[in-house]
Order: structure tokens, then sequence, then C-alpha cells
């Protein structure tokens, strides 16, 4: 399921508060299921520390937000500043479908190029780390709408009385 988190940032509150506001709710998340082990979200994401801070200060993660993804769970994070940010509504509690995180969860940053190379240098440090744009959500609904459907068209032929 798609879901949205909205964090207040500058003037708010500091991009580095906003980045560990999301860090606590990225943890928070994951780290209720028996696969992710306690403390390890927060180690995994600290190399982002640096750059995420300035992607949020300049205002890249409200157009481009950072997404969470594992399985079923995708999770946009938007850093929404300037006036707005004074009347964000925060849901800061853990995204319903954490419990059943893998070991396979994945962070996506979606950079502008200018910072591309630093997002890169970030993302090395760990496979949770991607630097690029989240795989598309693909809900039942839109699962059912693709489906490929072949013509046959012998039978077809046999319907209309052909040989």
């Amino acid at each position: 399921m798609h879901r949205t988190r909205e964090i207040a940032s500058s003037p708010y509150r500091p991009a580095r508060e906003a980045w560990q506001t999301a860090k606590d709710l990225i943890a928070a998340t994951l780290e209720r299921s028996p696969s992710v082990p306690v403390g390890s979200v927060a180690d995994v994401l600290a190399p982002l520390d640096g750059v995420v801070c300035a992607l949020i200060a300049a205002g890249h993660l409200d157009a481009r937000p950072a997404t969470l993804v594992d399985g079923g769970l995708h999770v946009d994070l938007r850093f929404v500043s300037g006036d707005p940010s004074f009347g964000v509504e925060e849901n800061l509690a853990p995204v319903p479908g954490g419990a059943t995180a893998t070991v396979d969860w994945r962070l996506y940053i979606n950079p502008p190029t200018h910072m591309a190379a630093a997002v890169d240098a970030a993302c090395a440090a760990s496979v949770h780390l991607v630097r690029g744009e989240a795989p598309a959500v693909i809900d039942s609904e839109s699962a059912a709408r693709a489906v490929q459907w072949e013509i046959d068209a012998d039978s077809l032929r046999r319907i209309n009385g052909a040989p």
C-alpha cells in the first residue's frame, strides 16, 4: 500500500532535526519486524546524514520525496519547507506494514543531477540505500488492469463458423 508522510522542515525545524525525525520514523516502522534488528536501521541510515540534510535544506525532498520500499510497504517521505511547514499535520506513528518488513528494505533518494555523486557516495555504504526513483507501486487493482490477455485466433474462427 502506498502511503505518504509529511515532515515539517525549515523554518519550522532545522533540516538536521527533520532528518532525525524521518530516521526515527523509518526505524520505528521497520524495527517492529523480527527480521530487522533493533538499532540496525539507524546504523544503515547514518551515511546519508550530511547529504540528506543538504537536500532537505534546499527543498529537494519535498518535490522528490525519499521513498521507503519493502514488499507491500511503500512510503513517500516529504519534507515540507517554507511557510507550509508550519501547517503540516505530521503523522509520526510507525507506518502500518512495518511489522512484516524484511531484510530487503530499501530507501530511495532521488536527488537533482548536481547532487547525484554525493548521494551515490553515501548510498555506497549499504544495499539498503539507493539513489534513484523508487519502483512504481502496483496494487492489486492496477495489477489486474495490467494483465495482458491473449486472444486465441483459432477459437474465434471456430466461433464464427470458419474452418
